[in-house]
C-alpha cells in the first residue's frame, strides 16, 4: 500500500511539475475515443443496412437513408500526428500516403451509397453500393487497424 502511493505520489508530482504533458495525453485519449466512437456509431449503421440487404422484405428506405447517412461522419480528424494507440497502428502515421487512398477509398464508397439510397426503393438499388462500403472498411481495417 505504501508503494503504491508512494508511485501515486510520484505520479501527480511529475503531472504538477509537467502540466502540458498531462493535456497532452487527455488531447490523445480525446481524439483515440471519438474516433472509435464514430467508428462503432459506422459499425451499428452497417449493421442495421446488412440486416435490411439480409432480408430485402423489411427494407425501409427511410430507415436505410438515416443508416447511410451516419456513415459520412467525419473519424479523419481525429488522427491528428501524436494521437498514435487505441486500434490505430503506427502506419497511419508512417504511410501517410496510403492512408489518405484509404479514406478516399471510404469517402468516395459513402458518398456513392448515400446518393443510391436517396432513390432507392428496394435492397437491390443499394446493394453494390453497399458491398463496396463493405471492402473499404475492410480493407482499411487490414493496413492500419490492431486486430
Amino acid at each position: 500500500m505504501a508503494a503504491a502511493l508512494a508511485l501515486s505520489a510520484c505520479n501527480q508530482s511529475q503531472q504538477a511539475a509537467n502540466p502540458a504533458d498531462g493535456a497532452a495525453n487527455t488531447a490523445v485519449a480525446a481524439h483515440q475515443d471519438a474516433r472509435e466512437d464514430i467508428m462503432h456509431d459506422w459499425g451499428a449503421a452497417s449493421k442495421e443496412m446488412n440486416a435490411m440487404l439480409k432480408d430485402p422484405s423489411s427494407f425501409n428506405a427511410d430507415n436505410f437513408r438515416a443508416a447511410a447517412k451516419k456513415l459520412d461522419q467525419d473519424a479523419w480528424i481525429h488522427f491528428p500526428a501524436g494521437s498514435e494507440g487505441g486500434d490505430a497502428k503506427p502506419e497511419i502515421w508512417q504511410n501517410p500516403t496510403a492512408w489518405q487512398q484509404e479514406i478516399d477509398k471510404y469517402t468516395q464508397a459513402v458518398a456513392a451509397l448515400n446518393t443510391a439510397a436517396q432513390s432507392a426503393t428496394s435492397a437491390a438499388d443499394v446493394q453494390a453500393q453497399f458491398n463496396d462500403v463493405g471492402a473499404s472498411c475492410k480493407s482499411c481495417h487490414q493496413q492500419f487497424r490492431e486486430k
